[in-house]
């Protein structure tokens, strides 16, 4: 969650601007411009938090054109829930 505070608070509640800033990205906004200030740990787990998304988003686009690719060829199985887990379990062990 990003907290926000005007220019002014970093002269009048620099504490409270601070401890903020331990945890969550701070917008210290002003007249002209925006500017975001984080704690010394903050960027690293916001670095690492993208890099995980980023690779879970991955793996799912790729779930996605295999299961396009599967259907395409024809590797579907249609039925009911027991049907389609019945013809799972006799593939399964057909294939060892």
């Amino acid at each position: 969650m990003i907290v926000s505070f005007p220019s002014t608070a970093l002269r009048s509640n620099q504490r409270e601007v601070k401890d903020a800033s331990k945890k969550d990205p701070v917008l210290i906004t002003d007249n002209e411009a925006h500017y975001v200030l984080g704690g010394k740990g903050l960027l690293g787990s916001m670095s690492k938090r993208l890099r995980e998304r980023a690779a879970y988003e991955q793996r799912i686009v790729e779930a996605v054109e295999r299961g396009n690719a599967d259907f395409a060829a024809g590797r579907y199985i249609e039925g009911n829930a027991e049907e389609v887990i019945a013809e799972m379990e006799r593939r399964r062990l057909a294939h060892g």
